[in-house]
């Protein structure tokens, strides 16, 4: 979820315009990630120069992707993977882009995947009343995140949970159209179909409406799974029509230290998702959780649960247990059985 943009374009500490060193993808693929999604809100962070290098560095490092193009073009194929005699068809779909990051004119939408119109909003926000108006007049001059620690020092609300809520079918059609011919395409080619949509409400644990439309018609138009992102927090997973759909993996790298975070819904926390393939379609879904540790000077450590208990002492482990098991419930709807921190859990 960053551009690949180069140190030209400026590596910076933004809390909503990425760019990151091209170091990350090497750090992505020796981690043992093959394939990547490009379709987020962040991929116009740079412009279309930008989207286009990140597309380059990715190639020259060994990372698969989907999402995004180079070329500009109104359909592009299904990105296909083997898994041992099993052909998955991976489509990443974004929402949109941030309407910052899209710097002079729209580049042509024929280089996106889309869910929805770039730059235009799924959320639903309320209207400032007037002390709204005269507090954002006064913080006007400050930085995103000089913003964000002025009204934490002040004991302000400095962020809230989005919902999705904001749906017009008729200027989302052509998008669905889009979608739906896409699945159809992969369909012809590979025996599962997973929809990678980038979508979702920030911070919430719950689903808003612009989410579940978007998994309802990704099943309908043929998809074996769904699995999304966007929230930063975990959100339920179930099975859909016999299918498992995964609402928001939360993070698997994102430092939990960033100003901005809404802390009470765990956004360390991350979900694995887990499909097992016999025969040419999905037998079994599972998932496994990962925590992101990050010290103080170090880099951001990503733990998979399970080794974490075995080294905790009283006390982190307590607090282990007690925040995994709130993970599992938020996914799964019900406590953990057999204990809450496991290597793999069922939906």
């Amino acid at each position: 979820e960053t551009p690949l943009a180069g140190k030209d374009a400026k590596l910076v500490h933004e809390l909503f315009s990425f760019n990151a060193p091209d170091e990350f993808a090497r750090a992505v693929k020796s981690a043992g990630v093959d394939f990547v999604s490009t379709a987020n809100n962040h991929c116009l962070d740079r412009g279309l120069d930008g989207l286009k290098r990140t597309l380059r560095i990715l190639d020259e490092t060994g990372l698969a992707h989907s999402g995004t193009y180079a070329d500009c073009k109104p359909d592009h194929e299904p990105y296909l993977i083997t898994v041992g005699n099993t052909k998955v068809a991976i489509l990443p779909f974004t929402y949109g882009m941030n309407r910052k990051g899209i710097r002079g004119a729209m580049p042509d939408e024929g280089h996106f995947d889309l869910l929805h119109p770039a730059g235009a909003q799924t959320y639903v926000t309320g209207k400032k009343g007037i002390a709204g108006r005269v507090k954002s007049a006064l913080l006007k001059p400050f930085k995103e995140e000089q913003k964000v620690a002025i009204k934490k020092a002040l004991g302000m609300t400095y962020n809230t949970a989005r919902r999705d809520d904001r749906l017009n079918e008729a200027e989302a059609a052509p998008y669905f159209e889009k979608l739906e011919k896409m699945i159809k395409a992969a369909r012809e080619e590979a025996d599962v179909v997973v929809f990678y949509p980038h979508v979702g409400s920030q911070f919430n644990p719950d689903p808003g409406r612009f989410t579940e439309y978007t998994v309802e018609k990704g099943l309908k138009y043929g998809a074996d799974a769904v699995i999304a992102s966007h929230p930063h927090v975990v959100q339920k997973a179930l099975y859909k029509d016999g299918k498992p759909v995964f609402y928001s993996l939360g993070n698997f790298s994102m430092s939990p230290n960033s100003n901005y975070l809404l802390h009470e819904n765990h956004p360390e926390y991350g979900l694995l998702a887990h499909l097992y393939i016999d025969g040419g379609r999905i037998a079994k879904s599972a998932f496994s959780i990962v925590k992101i540790i990050e010290k103080s000077g170090e880099m951001l450590s990503v733990y998979p649960v399970g080794s974490l208990i075995k080294t905790a002492d009283g006390k982190e482990k307590a607090q282990l247990e007690k925040d995994v098991g709130r993970i599992v419930r938020t996914v799964t709807g019900r406590d953990p059985a057999g204990g809450p921190v496991r290597e793999e859990y069922e939906i």
